[in-house]
């Protein structure tokens, strides 16, 4: 008479182990254990980026265009408010050595606020749960047609 049995055996449990594992691996791999939650909070993100084309200042960034860290690619935000396109700003030394402040007619600093949502912990503010930003940060980012080194000049809760 045959008998069969129903119970697990050591093959099966390998099997299950290997499983886990590579689910374990995928979510570490897709950042997955960062990404929950990640959106809570909306803030304020205030950018300046400087000395760009007058007509880069005036067609690449304007309201609604949504920024992306390069090379990542993690989306920062959208752009909700363009505050300030001035002259940009250049400073020279003469030939007594005095340091002399003129503008650039051909060139912008611009000021512009994006909302990002993330986390917001005691050290700070984390785009998507993954990207750190401060005050005095520097970024390489790039919207559209125009990818520039930006400075974050402040961040609002």
């Amino acid at each position: 008479m045959n008998k069969k049995r129903l119970g697990f055996n050591i093959i099966d449990v390998l099997i299950i182990f290997i499983v886990a594992g590579i689910c374990a691996a995928v979510a570490i791999r897709l950042d997955l254990a960062n990404r929950v939650g990640a959106a809570g909070e909306t803030f304020e993100v205030t950018f300046m980026v400087s000395s760009i084309q007058e007509r880069s200042a005036y067609e690449y960034l304007n309201v609604g265009d949504i920024l992306f860290q390069h090379p990542t690619g993690t989306r920062l935000g959208v752009i909700t408010e363009i505050v300030d396109r001035r002259l940009a700003v250049h400073y020279s030394e003469t030939n007594d050595g005095d340091i002399v402040k003129t503008f650039r007619s051909n060139r912008r600093d611009v000021v512009f606020k994006i909302e990002a949502s993330g986390r917001i912990t005691n050290e700070g503010h984390l785009i998507n749960g993954v990207f750190f930003v401060g005050a005095g940060k520097e970024v390489f980012v790039r919207s559209g047609h125009l990818s520039a080194w930006m400075v974050v000049v402040a961040v609002d809760s």
